[in-house]
Parts: C-alpha cells; sequence; structure tokens
C-alpha cells in the first residue's frame, strides 16, 4: 500500500514488425507527444505510474524490435509479462501477416497462458491520399477494421 492505495505492478511487453509505430505507442503513453521522426529501437523499458480509483498502478514497459536482435531477447521478457501488445501497422500486409502467422502462434505455443491485445497502429494512413495512391499501384490497399478484427 502506497499512501492508502493498493500497488498493482503490471509488466507489458510490445510486440511487431520493425516500424509498425511501437516505440511511437509507448513514446506518446509515456511523454504525452507524438514523434513522427522516431529511430528504430533494440531493446528499451521504460517505467510509468498513475492513480485509478484505489489504486497505485505501475507499468514496466519494453519496447522491443521484432528482427534478429530481438530473438535473443524474446526468452528472457514473454514469461515475465503480465500482458504482451502485439502491433500492425494497416499500410503494410507484412506486418499484419508476421502477426497473425508468427507472433501470436510463437506465444499460443510457448507462452499459453500469457494475455495479449492487438493494436493497429497508423489508422490515419487508412484514409490518406498518398498512402492509398502508393498501395493502388502495388495492387494493395490498407487493412480495414473488419480484417483486422478477424484475429
Amino acid at each position: 500500500m502506497v499512501d492508502g492505495r493498493q500497488v498493482l505492478l503490471k509488466h507489458i511487453v510490445v510486440l511487431g514488425y520493425g516500424t509498425c509505430g511501437k516505440t511511437s505507442i509507448l513514446n506518446r503513453q509515456i511523454n504525452h507527444k507524438f514523434d513522427e521522426k522516431l529511430e528504430s529501437t533494440i531493446f528499451t523499458s521504460a517505467n510509468i505510474e498513475y492513480k485509478e480509483k484505489n489504486y497505485l498502478v505501475k507499468l514496466n514497459l519494453w519496447d522491443t524490435a521484432e528482427q534478429d536482435e530481438f530473438s535473443r531477447f524474446k526468452h528472457l521478457v514473454l514469461p515475465n509479462d503480465h500482458y504482451v501488445l502485439i502491433c500492425f501497422n494497416v499500410d503494410n500486409r507484412k506486418s499484419y501477416s508476421e502477426v497473425t502467422n508468427t507472433i501470436i502462434p510463437q506465444i499460443n505455443k510457448i507462452y499459453p497462458e500469457t494475455k495479449y491485445f492487438l493494436a493497429a497502429t497508423k489508422i490515419d494512413l487508412r484514409g490518406d491520399k498518398k498512402t492509398l495512391e502508393k498501395l493502388a499501384s502495388e495492387g494493395d490497399s490498407p487493412i480495414t477494421q473488419n480484417e483486422g478484427m478477424r484475429f
């Protein structure tokens, strides 16, 4: 108990295809700002606290790179985490495929008790003219809300 509040400590690891917006989500939560020019992350963590009713919630947030560097850390991070936030960006079907065909099946197989949330990032690009033109020129389109909800 701190100041009459029960303390809840939760670990959250954020996974997803490179450049899908994991670091931006955490930067927004931690620093309360959005920066379009964030550098790629290999592995960082941050702690934040907030008060909610009769609780003091302490979050330990782990930002990761779903690249070769991260595969070395994966076994150290996931077993102890309370939650996993899995991200994909709506303008990149490869990121969605990585999430649905690789990341989620790995978590379900290796850590079946782990709770996870799926988050679509860059949803503003669904209506962005340049993004739509680029995807159309490649015979593609953004991942729709219905597609993202299937999993």
